[in-house]
């Protein structure tokens, strides 16, 4: 309940020094205000009542709107992460594990992880179908894996990121899963997992101060109800390192980097190796979301020691060159930007700097660069609906442009990726539309 409890303070503004100062003031201005109205029309009841009531509702309305903007303030450390305890300490990498989906010798891999992955359609599609035993047994495997082997931890996160999506659809299903299988832990991250994406659904993508009061209370109701299935699922598997990544996806909404630095240090005790953790902590960083710089390249730094393990952490050294690239873009500065894609590069070939070079060069009518950058990420992030979308675009300018079987091909890889990235996020109206757009623009062949 505690996490509960910290999403209804944090969200009402009333961690630390409780009420934030703006809104005193303005509940001490409307106080005198109203005394002075009521003195000034003392013979005239009716009047007072008619003056009153209207002019306590507006006020009201406004403070609660004053308490929401003021949550996205200076972060606040927080202790509401439960702790990891220590039979959670990951084993020895050498111990002798049963694992449930252990690498083979031959196995492809990209910047030392599996490129093969989970399909994320099979796992929803196992929920619609009501195999709840199975599911149990293939999430509670991929985390049994990861935990004893780092490399595993993108399958293990794409099993559970099946499920998010704020499609509608799904939430029926899930709370069947919870009602048949109380003592699921899964059934719980699964539903958390999903409520994270309704949440960050109804927010939107816009800064604080263009998103509306109707939207703030919208994700402020999802988020509390993956708090709780949260909570509720370390109280039954206190080893979860994707819970702890769950309140990390979380804490941003409240620009509450404690949060998220206790839930990945709590990760961490579990898979010390985790890219996927850290990763997480690191977004979280940004200056976007409260964060700094300095503390993301700090972040780096404590990492290096088990990069020799772990090559993939060397990347983490990128991300301020990423993000400063995303700068440099809202600047008009694509020679800066396209410097500062190199840099982050330079630690190594992730996915996320390619991705976004890729939109970048798109931007500015490079599509060969951009196609090669979206199919390079494409090998570590196969399912990732954004990259899908972005490349469906890039091969559909191309496919115009081309000829013959070209063109057929471009056009059918449009159509193919669109439609998955449909798939991946229902609820995504840009995907939608862009697939209703290629309906319309590409020859019916490629449908």
């Amino acid at each position: 309940m505690h996490a509960i409890a910290y999403a209804s303070l944090k969200i009402s503004g009333q961690i630390g020094m409780g009420t934030s100062v703006t809104v005193r003031v303005l509940l001490v201005i409307v106080c005198l205000g109203l005394i002075a109205l009521l003195v000034a029309l003392r013979s005239h009841k009716w009047l007072q009542l008619a003056v009153v009531l209207p002019t306590l509702l507006i006020t009201s309305f406004y403070v609660i709107a004053a308490q929401i903007a003021a949550s996205g303030g200076a972060p606040q450390h927080t202790y509401a992460i439960p702790k990891a305890p220590a039979s959670c300490l990951a084993p020895p990498a050498d111990s002798p594990v049963a694992a449930f989906a252990s690498l083979k010798e031959s196995e492809p891999e990209d910047l030392g992880y599996p490129i093969k992955t989970v399909d994320r359609m099979e796992m929803r599609d196992r929920l619609m179908d009501g195999s709840f035993d199975a599911l149990d047994s293939i999430l509670t495997g991929y985390s049994d894996s990861a935990r004893h082997d780092f490399r595993l931890e993108y399958r293990m996160i794409d099993a559970y990121e099946a499920f998010s999506t704020a499609s509608p659809t799904l939430e029926p299903f899930l709370d069947d899963w919870v009602t048949a299988r109380p003592n699921s832990a899964n059934a719980y991250l699964v539903r958390a997992t999903y409520f994270t994406a309704l949440a960050w659904h109804a927010r939107g993508s816009a800064y604080s101060r263009n998103t509306t009061l109707r939207q703030s209370m919208a994700a402020r109701r999802y988020f509390t109800r993956a708090l709780a299935d949260l909570d509720s699922t370390l109280r039954r598997a206190p080893c979860s390192v994707v819970a702890y990544e769950g309140y990390m996806g979380i804490a941003p909404y409240a620009g509450d980097t404690a949060m998220s630095r206790e839930a990945m240090d709590q990760a961490l005790l579990i898979q010390p190796y985790s890219f996927v953790a850290r990763e997480a902590h690191m977004l979280n960083l940004r200056p976007r979301w409260a964060g700094t710089y300095e503390a993301m390249e700090q972040l780096a730094a404590a990492a290096d020691s088990f990069a020799n393990h772990n090559p993939r952490l060397r990347t983490l050294h990128g991300f301020v060159a990423w993000d400063q690239a995303d700068a440099a873009i809202r600047n008009k500065d694509a020679p800066r930007a396209l410097e500062l894609y190199a840099q982050a590069l330079s630690f190594g070939d992730f996915w996320r700097f390619r991705f976004k070079r890729g939109q970048l060069y798109h931007w500015i009518g490079r599509e060969d660069d951009a196609l090669a950058d979206l199919e390079r990420a494409l090998v570590q992030r196969p399912q990732h609906a954004d990259l899908l979308d972005r490349l469906a675009s890039i091969k559909y300018e191309l496919g115009r442009r081309a000829d013959g079987s070209e063109a057929h091909r471009l056009f059918y890889e449009t159509y193919g990726d669109e439609s998955l990235a449909v798939l991946l996020d229902p609820a995504d109206d840009g995907y939608q539309e862009s697939m209703a757009f290629y309906k319309k623009a590409i020859p019916e062949y490629a449908h």
